[in-house]
């Protein structure tokens, strides 16, 4: 039989996964932008590859009024906010922090990571209602749904295991 696997090799193995995941975040994360820079460039004359056709479509979603500021931010802070930002922007931003959350040995840094990542499912679930009201299926996004989904798994377990060493190291 196989030697059990301690905690200190679970630990650096979710810290890989977790930091290659979100350099995947980052990645369809940029892909979103140039599509929203090329639509906004190029308008009729681009289609993205995300566009299948008129139901499974990235540019629908990217492109509706929700794909800047979350559909909120214009409403509130005005449309000349700074923070009144295309969303992939956001995922850009959110997931290059991310990165070297994941590989950072610090239960701070853990902790933080975690927040970000419940709060990133939150907005999966509104971001998912929104795609239900546009009728619409967006690949791009749901594969950061997906990205995101498996970034907060693999932060609930980092999280553990840095409490069971933090104890471990305690006794």
């Amino acid at each position: 039989m196989g030697q059990p696997v301690d905690a200190e090799q679970r630990k650096r193995f979710y810290d890989c996964f977790g930091a290659v995941t979100a350099l995947v975040g980052l990645a369809v994360s940029v892909y979103s932008l140039y599509v929203e820079v090329m639509l906004d460039k190029y308008a009729t004359n681009y289609e993205p590859m995300c566009d299948v056709n008129s139901l499974i479509s990235c540019s629908k979603a990217l492109h509706s009024p929700f794909g800047t500021g979350l559909g909120l931010v214009e409403h509130i802070l005005g449309a000349e906010h700074f923070l009144n930002q295309k969303n992939a922007l956001y995922g850009v931003v959110i997931y290059a922090v991310m990165v070297p959350l994941q590989l950072v040995d610090n239960s701070r840094a853990v902790s933080v990571a975690l927040a970000m990542c419940v709060f990133m499912n939150a907005l999966t679930v509104y971001l998912v209602l929104i795609l239900v009201y546009l009728q619409v299926i967006c690949p791009v996004c749901f594969a950061i749904y997906i990205i995101n989904g498996v970034l907060l798994f693999v932060s609930m377990k980092r999280r553990r295991i840095s409490d069971f060493l933090l104890s471990k190291k305690r006794a």
